[in-house]
């Protein structure tokens, strides 16, 4: 037993002395707990005199069992001795979960005890719990698209991501089942996923497109509101509406293929992991997609969740969520996938239209995904046409490919159309500058305009 003299401690929001220990002992430690830890010293005075009061082993049993069964922890007990007096300090580390003593909730202030007021407790409950977990305020069943609850459940169990026996016209039952709602009530994750109006609770969940000529230069600036779902849709729709759009041939079949100016599932997978992974405590922070003449850039609030970087979103990594309620409903409902692979897939759908690998930024304060055009010298021979040409036109220049060519050349392979017509679509590929014709009637070829 080493001695030790308590008068050289200053009581502090950690340290504090007790001439006996009892319900307020425990109160000193219940507050030790839910503040940053502490030592109760006892049975000393408040001038750091030690009591002459023997310490058996027994009573050092009585204490710690008070302190369990009162508070549900194990403390670390010290015998220490002063002046030939013995005492203890007994030792309670932080918990990670508010402590209650008979139903109460005490904190240090200072050197102080207080009772926790309910908006204190109901801060420090939610430190512990995620954001799309917690209790939306005021908000009840009443308040979700009862229709959207239902599409989720159906989409799902097309998937074979949801049981069949779940019935779609059940909401109550299938929020629980997502663990969307509890005894409290609906979740802040229920409320952004299908809410009538999530924007009345939470102003900046939801998408921002502005289309720009520059950096300074705004062209066009639209908003998604809604629930998630109904902010994916309308993002998709104003972002179509923005990029150039045509139709390619197929290699294998002389079908017509549409086709963007960026991928859409590129974008799909792009703006659903903004909106799912964001963070939601930046208020006044939207998700943004900035469309310029030569890339587009999409922005979620809140940067990379801890524990995942840059590097690691471009290797294999674990799935890394934020918002664990919305990635799961999004996924059961055949939007994403699980594991980490969103970064690929994106790069799986700009390769295939032969776009760079996008560009990924972690800014602290939000992720950016950025898309870019090819330069020059990487862009097709053929531009994405027009969709006010027609499939065979489009067929045309497809053939057109291979090498400057005469009337006749097409002859075989649109054998169920006049040389007429196909003159007449020969004109207006010409007028329309996406071929050059050059030498007289009889004689004259046809090449790609490759300066278009």
């Amino acid at each position: 037993m080493a001695e030790f003299d308590p008068s050289t401690l200053e009581e502090n929001q950690m340290v504090e002395r007790k001439e006996s220990f009892n319900e307020r002992g425990l109160k000193t430690l219940c507050a030790f707990l839910n503040t940053d830890g502490g030592s109760l010293y006892v049975p000393v005075r408040d001038n750091g005199e030690v009591l002459e009061t023997p310490l058996t082993d027994q009573q050092l049993q009585n204490v710690a069992n008070q302190v369990i069964d009162g508070l549900g922890v194990q403390p670390n007990i010290i015998s220490h001795s002063w002046n030939g007096r013995d005492f203890i300090e007994i030792q309670v580390s932080k918990a990670q979960n508010p402590i209650a003593l008979k139903g109460s909730y005490y904190i240090k202030v200072g050197n102080t005890t207080h009772r926790m007021s309910q908006e204190q407790l109901r801060a420090r409950m939610l430190n512990n719990v995620p954001w799309d977990a917690q209790i939306a305020e005021g908000k009840t069943i009443e308040d979700l698209d009862q229709a959207e609850i239902k599409r989720f459940v159906q989409s799902g169990q097309d998937l074979g991501r949801i049981s069949s026996e779940l019935d779609p016209n059940a909401p109550e039952t299938i929020l629980r089942r997502t663990n969307l709602s509890n005894q409290d009530g609906v979740t802040n994750a229920a409320i952004l996923l299908f809410g009538k109006n999530p924007q009345a609770l939470f102003q900046s969940a939801r998408v921002r497109i502005g289309v720009f000529a520059s950096e300074t230069e705004v062209l066009n600036d639209k908003i998604a509101e809604g629930h998630l779902f109904q902010q994916v849709r309308r993002a998709e729709e104003i972002f179509k509406s923005h990029i150039k759009h045509g139709y390619k041939i197929s290699d294998e079949e002389f079908t017509r293929i549409e086709q963007w100016e960026y991928p859409l599932p590129a974008f799909r997978e792009g703006i659903m992991n903004a909106v799912i992974h964001r963070d939601y405590h930046r208020h006044g922070a939207e998700v943004q997609v900035k469309i310029f003449p030569d890339h587009l850039s999409i922005f979620s609030p809140g940067g990379l969740p801890d524990g995942l970087s840059v590097d690691e979103l471009l290797d294999t990594h674990p799935s890394v969520k934020r918002n664990n309620l919305l990635a799961d409903v999004f996924y059961l409902a055949g939007l994403i996938e699980t594991f980490g692979t969103g970064i690929s897939r994106i790069q799986k759908h700009l390769s295939e239209e032969g776009l760079p690998d996008p560009v990924l930024e972690d800014k602290g304060h939000s992720f950016v995904i950025t898309f870019k055009q090819p330069s020059a010298s990487q862009k097709s021979e053929v531009p994405i046409s027009l969709n006010t040409l027609s499939i065979r036109q489009l067929e045309i220049l497809k053939l057109a490919e291979d090498g400057p060519f005469q009337t006749s050349d097409l002859e075989e392979n649109f054998s169920d159309v006049t040389p007429r017509t196909l003159r007449n679509d020969l004109k207006e590929l010409v007028d329309r500058k996406h071929l050059v014709a050059t030498g007289k009637t009889k004689s004259r070829k046809y090449r790609l305009n490759t300066d278009k």
